[in-house]
């Protein structure tokens, strides 16, 4: 994000990174694949990004919330011991 040069911006991930990293602490979620991951969602936004692509970067954003919800949805519906 810092790359961006937006510092607002920067920011505001800054201060959500740190509520999702609370929340998945407080919540004991833990990420498999996080390699591929990183690859599929992260590398390919920066690129999708740095190409100009802005459908391609939506579509990469809106998949990894569709995952990230798929999985809060799995682990919430988990019985708690």
């Amino acid at each position: 994000m810092e790359a961006s040069g937006l510092p607002k911006t920067v920011q505001y991930f800054t201060e959500l990174n740190a509520e999702i990293q609370c929340f998945n602490n407080l919540s004991h979620i833990v990420y498999t694949a996080r390699e591929e991951d990183a690859k599929k969602y992260v590398a390919g936004l920066l690129e999708a990004i740095e190409n100009f692509d802005l459908p391609r970067a939506e579509a990469i954003w809106n998949e990894k919330f569709k995952v990230a919800l798929e999985r809060y949805l799995a682990f919430a519906a988990k019985p708690k011991t």
